[in-house]
């Protein structure tokens, strides 16, 4: 109470199991939700006095060791998120997605992946928008992971 700025709440939940030997599950569960302050200022760009923001995010996941040095990796999830701006209009926003990629351990410290992912999103509501709008990506991502 008496906030003057957009109150932003999250809940994070996130398991790993390693109980056989060269491989790992994990799961991540996210929720996030907002309410829009009482200042009109706030309303632009963003939650005004009665806006409100819902984020549902859920992904499952493995890693199977394939040698010492390779190592292949799985995702699967979905991403939703409603905004009601108020009289402003309403927005929604579902997103699946699907990565898979291989990892090779450079050193004990740098590892290199490459992969092919897809994401399939829907947008509907917002403004500009008349009906469903579909975007279908494919992509191949590539990283340097470095740890000290």
């Amino acid at each position: 109470d008496g906030v003057d700025s957009i109150l932003w709440n999250g809940i994070d939940l996130r398991a790993m199991y390693t109980g056989i030997a060269g491989l790992s599950l994990s799961t991540h569960h996210n929720i996030s939700f907002a309410f829009g302050a009482e200042h009109e200022w706030m309303a632009v760009g963003g939650l005004g006095k009665d806006g409100t923001f819902f984020n549902l995010y859920n992904a499952i996941g493995g890693t199977k060791e394939l040698t010492e040095k390779f190592s292949v990796n799985a995702e699967i999830g979905n991403v939703l998120s409603m905004t009601d701006y108020g009289d402003a209009g309403k927005a929604t926003c579902d997103n699946f997605f699907v990565k898979a990629k291989l990892i090779t351990k450079v050193s004990e410290t740098a590892e290199f992946n490459v992969g092919i992912g897809f994401d399939l999103e829907m947008q509907s509501g917002t403004e500009g928008y008349s009906g469903d709008n579909y975007l279908a990506t494919f992509y191949l991502p590539v990283g340097l992971k470095v740890s000290f």
